[in-house]
């Protein structure tokens, strides 16, 4: 065990110093708060009155505006290209898992850190050539009162503490929770769900 924290510490020598600040944890949660509060659908394109440049407000535009605005920081557009970016030039982790396949929460509860990047694979038919077919992507925002894992970004459906039908907003993280699946095509439609979407790991931000 203490060769393998050493190992660690060795490649990500400030690793343990890449918690975002109180100042910046401020400003994305008032960045995140503030979105909201436009009750922004899912996907729905819209220019925010400090630009005059449109976003789009899916989980990966979602994600990319928040990082833009709050800490002035330039990640790429898609969820896969920002699995790549993280997985490349910062830091990337994949979860801790059990013996029944599933993510150990209570490890993985140690290992965040806010402002983490949470990724997902097979949320949803994806265009062919993503590999891992990453599809979905949050950001970690800490524990409630109760020790919750909250997580924001743009989720297509549900109540977020916010607002109450997806878009922009804080939402419970569960890394076992499913969100989503690639679902069969026949012909023009898509029926049964044929994989389901599920939580890869997570990627940080670090502060120079």
């Amino acid at each position: 065990m203490t060769i393998k924290v050493l190992f660690i510490f060795l490649i990500f020598p400030n690793l343990i110093f890449s918690q975002l600040g109180k100042d910046d944890r401020k400003k994305m949660r008032q960045t995140i708060k503030w979105i909201s509060e436009f009750d922004i659908r899912y996907s729905k394109t819209w220019t925010p009155p400090d630009t005059s440049k449109p976003v789009r407000f899916d989980c990966s535009g979602t994600v990319q505006y928040i990082f833009s605005k709050a800490l002035n920081f330039s990640i790429p557009r898609d969820s896969f290209s920002q699995y790549v970016f993280f997985k490349e030039k910062e830091f990337y982790s994949d979860p801790p898992m059990q013996d029944s396949d599933t993510v150990n929460t209570d490890e993985l509860r140690k290992n965040l850190r806010f402002g983490d990047v949470l990724f997902w694979t097979n949320t949803y038919n994806i265009p062919p050539g993503r590999n891992p077919p990453i599809s979905h992507v949050m950001i970690y925002v800490g524990r409630d009162k109760k020790g919750v894992m909250k997580m924001a970004g743009a989720n297509t459906w549900g109540n977020g503490y916010f607002t109450s039908s997806g878009g922009p907003d804080v939402y419970i993280f569960d890394p076992n929770q499913i969100l989503g699946c690639v679902r069969e095509v026949e012909g023009d439609r898509k029926s049964r769900c044929i994989k389901q979407g599920q939580f890869v790991g997570f990627g940080r931000f670090i502060k120079n």
